[in-house]
């Protein structure tokens, strides 16, 4: 990747952590579950940022396959507490989330498991079907997000219509969807920058354009769903179907 690229990463790691940290001690005040369960996917996320970018920061390139593995294997690990979460959240007792989540779980470590007994630490080989396996692993959770969070967001709405939710509840779960989406994205350019990278041996300016600005959007995303500014709820406030009915 170019010198500025893993800035973004960074920021993401700081920004993932800090959510994370936040959301853990919230759990540990109300002893409740889904919050520790978020909280350690973000906390785990910001680690295996951070253990990725640490060699390019350090210039030090014999770090590069062994860090990068180790961020492989830690974001792994956070995607389990994730889709805990989302079963926990959404479809609490619900059997077929169940066995998506399992599913999701499962693909992810037969994918890490396989690669890493290949060799293949980096996990940036589009030949192998590890690859895919962890791909689809790693995907298919924030396509259950998005998918879930948009159909929260509807029931949302009609909730809001009639004075019996707030609207910032329900522009959270838009918010959650817009998240869930932007890393589908991500995943899915993943897969013409490992092309170009295998062709040419190194990032282009034109992945790392795209990582950044994907990632600029996701942060930006669990800013407003964390750190909303008041004159962002106050926009979406005066938006609401109740006021705009009243008026």
């Amino acid at each position: 990747m170019e010198s500025s690229a893993w800035l973004f990463q960074i920021l993401a790691a700081l920004v993932y952590a800090t959510v994370g940290v936040r959301l853990l001690r919230l759990a540990l005040r109300g002893r409740e579950l889904p919050e520790g369960l978020l909280g350690s996917y973000f906390v785990l996320t910001g680690i295996s940022y951070t253990a990725y970018q640490l060699p390019m920061m350090l210039a030090v390139d014999a770090w590069y396959t062994p860090f990068a593995y180790a961020g492989r294997v830690v974001y792994a690990a956070g995607m389990l507490p994730f889709l805990l979460f989302l079963r926990l959240v959404f479809h609490r007792g619900k059997r077929w989330a169940g066995w998506l989540a399992a599913t999701s779980g499962l693909l992810l470590a037969a994918g890490l498991l396989g690669a890493t007994a290949v060799g293949d630490y980096e996990g940036v080989s589009l030949d192998s079907g590890w690859f895919w396996l962890e791909w689809t692993g790693y995907t298919l959770p924030f396509a259950w997000l998005a998918w879930v969070a948009f159909g929260e967001r509807r029931q949302a709405l009609r909730r809001v219509r009639i004075g019996l939710t707030g609207p910032m509840l329900a522009n959270r779960y838009l918010l959650w969807a817009v998240f869930g989406a932007v890393q589908v994205a991500a995943s899915v350019a993943l897969i013409p920058m490992y092309a170009d990278y295998a062709r040419h041996g190194v990032y282009s300016a034109w992945s790392d354009a795209l990582s950044g600005g994907l990632e600029n959007l996701s942060l930006g995303v669990l800013w407003l769903v964390f750190f909303a500014p008041g004159l962002y709820r106050r926009w979406i406030e005066a938006g609401s179907p109740a006021r705009a009915e009243a008026r």
